[in-house]
């Protein structure tokens, strides 16, 4: 089957190759004659030539075969008696091919005769499908005619729709130019309430602006103040130890007065004796008797003056 198969794949590549040389289709089909028996050994029949070629009708590769073998025939015929060749292998030569066109006829014959009965068959099968075309023609008459009738009923009910459709139309035109006009309005409306919106939300913003600011500002006068807050503590804190350190001092300052007030009372006596005592050593000098009297008793007396006075 195999081997069948790529036999008739290989004819047909080369029957392609001959319909590109000879596109007349009956010379397709002779060369197509010459190809089968020289070539690849086949006795040509109508039904393998229409395999091949399909091309034309099939009265054209019946034709074709005959007109093959007729000229086979007539070619062997001149070229037995040009050859030199004794009578008795002429006559030999000349059977052998009038056996071989007499089988070829045959086989031909029984071949056109096949042909014949199949498309006798396919043509009993499409005049059944023709009188079954016609059954189904006539009830598609009647269905269409029954549809014309319906067609023709809805078309007047269509002429009817199509004028309250015109009239709906008219009335849908003047309510849109009056729906435009609200629309128009409303359209307006909207322009100015966006406006108003937009100016709104600006207010809005540039108060959540300043209040934004004003936050800021806020927790910065409270961190400052805090910081200020503690600085003053500091500062009272120092100023408490500076008034401490102060009274403090003003104590040690008074005690010291005290001690100057009291110191400076004793010098002022001390100055008041000394001074008296110049006036004396002034007055003595001035009295030379007295200087010399009483010069010992001075001494001594001084001598004890000064020792009372260290022991303060």
């Amino acid at each position: 089957m195999t081997e069948l198969r790529n036999l008739e794949n290989k004819i047909q590549e080369d029957v392609e190759g001959l319909r590109e040389q000879f596109p007349n289709t009956r010379d397709l089909y002779r060369e197509v004659c010459a190809l089968l028996f020289f070539r690849y050994g086949i006795t040509p029949t109508t039904n393998k030539l229409y395999q091949f070629v399909r091309k034309g009708s099939m009265s054209i590769p019946t034709e074709a075969l005959s007109n093959f073998w007729t000229a086979l025939r007539e070619k062997s015929k001149i070229r037995i008696e040009q050859t030199d060749l004794p009578q008795d292998l002429k006559d030999v030569a000349g059977e052998a091919i009038e056996k071989i066109w007499v089988k070829a006829q045959y086989t031909a014959n029984e071949s056109l005769s096949a042909l014949r009965a199949e498309i006798e068959t396919k043509e009993t099968a499409l005049l059944k499908k023709v009188d079954l075309m016609t059954v189904k023609r006539d009830v598609a008459i009647e269905k269409q005619q029954a549809t014309e009738e319906k067609l023709l009923d809805k078309k007047s009910a269509i002429e009817t729709l199509e004028k309250r459709l015109f009239n709906a139309e008219n009335k849908l035109s003047k309510n849109t130019v009056e729906i435009e006009g609200l629309h128009q309005c409303a359209k307006e409306r909207e322009n100015n309430h966006q406006h108003a919106l937009s100016l709104i939300t600006q207010d809005i913003n540039r108060e959540q602006s300043r209040a934004s600011k004003l936050s800021v500002e806020l927790d910065t006068s409270r961190v400052a103040h805090k910081n200020s807050q503690e600085q003053h503590k500091v500062d009272i804190k120092g100023l408490e130890k500076q008034l401490s350190d102060s009274r403090e001092y003003t104590g040690e300052l008074k005690g010291k007065f005290q001690l100057l007030k009291s110191t400076n009372l004793e010098l002022n006596a001390l100055l008041e004796e000394k001074e008296q005592k110049l006036k004396d050593i002034i007055f003595d000098l001035a009295n030379p008797k007295v200087r010399e009297e009483s010069w010992i008793d001075r001494i001594q007396k001084r001598q004890s003056k000064r020792r009372v006075y260290l022991k303060r």
